[in-house]
């Protein structure tokens, strides 16, 4: 874009140019091996959009200003919020476990500190 002084791609992107890849590894034969292959592949299809994204913003005139509207927008509420929420449910998970082992331990030891005591 910047050799280009901003001005517009003189040939537009072919998306429709697919790239297949040789697999080296053999056909998985058990579920976690699918499992695996199938959680790879979702891994690459994500990958793929968002380079197909990107390079659709780049083709666009105002390229800099969509790409910075997207990362502003759109990624925090696909990445950001659900891992924020996330993590505060796990925490909040950790706090009772802790609340309750406390309590545990001082029903346990309680009677036991009291004896010792007096």
């Amino acid at each position: 874009l910047l050799a280009r002084n901003g001005t517009p791609r003189t040939n537009p992107i072919d998306y429709t140019q697919t790239y297949t890849t040789t697999s080296q590894s053999p056909q998985p034969t058990t579920i976690p091996q699918w499992q695996t292959k199938l959680t790879n592949a979702k891994l690459l299809l994500s990958h793929t959009q968002t380079h197909l994204l990107t390079l659709e913003l780049q083709s666009q005139p105002h390229a800099t200003t969509l790409w910075q509207t997207h990362t502003l927008h759109t990624l925090p509420h696909t990445f950001q919020t659900p891992i924020a929420t996330e993590l505060t449910n796990r925490r909040l998970a950790v706090d009772e476990i802790n609340a309750e082992r406390k309590r545990m331990q001082e029903r346990e030891a309680g009677p036991t500190l009291r004896v010792l005591e007096g």
